[in-house]
């Protein structure tokens, strides 16, 4: 089977779909393919965010509304219940730093974890079980999505969630653009300052900061 692009048939959800198609430059179609799903993610956080907002306000919540918030508090992993802390979590990256790490991390939707797993981000998976997961040598065992719309969800729960990454949430909060953002990236590649410059570059070079808009 060959996909077009050029006349827009065929949705791509499998990362290994990649190979199949002609048409357009191979990293145009990854990025064709990313964005709108990029874009529903972050319509649902944003709507979830704007929701757990207007109940910060409110003095006594319906059953519904508390069902709610408890489901955010789990979802966004907040210990302590506080509303304010949810919504410091609920965010999105910019598009263009999203696209950067997804073709940093997959060399653009190649490399064998995006491949057999439609893991685009190297997000490793604490199964130590072969058949569930990516595996890529001793002790390297990677999560394996069924679309990589679940890839890109999980990627962005990771961001929000994790501890490592409270400094990223917070510039993302304060409206920092993807080229100040890229410091605040912290533990997410064991080679730091390297890691830094070929996101920085990777951005730069594709212009994927035209995407932001």
């Amino acid at each position: 089977e060959v996909l077009d692009q050029d006349t827009n048939t065929g949705v791509i959800t499998q990362a290994k779909d990649f190979a199949k198609v002609r048409g357009k430059s191979k990293k145009q179609i990854f990025i064709d393919t990313l964005i709108p799903t990029i874009e529903k993610i972050r319509a649902k956080v944003e709507a979830d965010k704007q929701y757990v907002i207007s109940l910060i306000e409110k003095e006594i919540l319906t059953e519904e509304e508390k069902l709610f918030l408890n489901e955010m508090f789990i979802k966004y992993k907040v210990k302590s219940k506080s509303k304010n802390e949810l919504v410091h979590k609920m965010v999105v990256p910019p598009t263009s730093f999203i696209l950067g790490q997804a073709s940093l991390e997959s060399g653009w939707g190649n490399s064998k974890l995006a491949k057999e797993g439609n893991n685009l981000f190297a997000i490793r998976s604490t199964l130590k079980d072969k058949e569930k997961t990516v595996y890529l040598g001793p002790n390297q065992f990677y999560k394996k999505y069924e679309t990589l719309e679940d890839s890109l969800m999980d990627y962005i729960m990771t961001l929000s969630r994790h501890s490592s990454y409270s400094n990223l949430r917070k510039a993302i909060n304060d409206g920092e653009e993807t080229m100040g953002l890229i410091k605040h990236l912290g533990n997410y590649s064991e080679v730091k300052h390297l890691y830094e410059q070929r996101l920085t570059q990777i951005i730069t070079k594709n212009n994927l900061v035209k995407y932001d808009d």
